[in-house]
């Protein structure tokens, strides 16, 4: 049972690789992984984007704050004119922020869409490969019913040339032993009723 197990496994193995399966499980694993890849990368796309968005309302709200001090700074005390060089400073280290945010936000847009035609083009590959693999299944299914019909037509030739003569030599043969059966009964059957007619007539002879 154990050899039989490993042939079967073994024809199956032999038939996947010539039907192409194996590059349909191949091409499906790999659709797989770029469909892994892709989420992982939107979902660093999402962080990235909040972490943009932070990036620029912080800018926009010292900008708005800026612009709040230098429509009064006709009025600035020393207080004030601290904070605008500290919003400037700070100002000047969010315009970074935000570049270096938005430079990344965009950074992982590209890839999420390189992943994307990477998901897309697996998939036609999946797709073509499974077409491969389904015209062979139904061309090895159509040379099967051929072999098998081709087997029906030989097996029926075959009867008719061999055996159907043994057959008619056997009849023939079974007649003949019975017609001779008959023939040997028949004359036996005569003999009898002639000695029977031979013995009455010597019976009327002797009175």
């Amino acid at each position: 049972e154990p050899r039989i197990k490993q042939q079967l496994e073994s024809l199956g193995k032999r038939w996947n690789a010539y039907s192409g399966y194996e590059e349909v499980v191949e091409a499906k694993a790999q659709v797989l992984e770029a469909e892994v890849e892709l989420k992982q990368l939107r979902d660093e796309q999402s962080i990235l984007r909040k972490e943009y968005m932070k990036a620029v309302s912080r800018r926009a709200g010292s900008q708005q704050t800026v612009n709040k001090l230098l429509q009064r700074r006709e009025d600035w005390s020393d207080a004030d004119l601290n904070a605008y060089m500290e919003l400037v400073k700070s100002e000047h280290v969010e315009a970074r922020g935000e570049r270096e945010a938005t430079e990344r936000y965009e950074s992982i847009g590209h890839r999420v869409n390189a992943a994307w035609d990477d998901v897309v083009r697996k998939t036609l590959e999946r797709y073509h490969e499974e077409q491969i693999w389904s015209d062979r299944v139904r061309a090895g299914s159509t040379y099967g019913s051929l072999i098998i019909a081709g087997l029906n037509v030989a097996i029926f030739i075959l009867a008719f040339l061999v055996v159907e003569p043994y057959k008619r030599k056997k009849l023939a043969q079974t007649f003949e032993s019975r017609l001779l059966e008959g023939e040997a009964l028949n004359a036996q059957m005569l003999a009898s009723v002639v000695q029977e007619f031979t013995q009455q007539l010597t019976a009327l002879e002797e009175s």
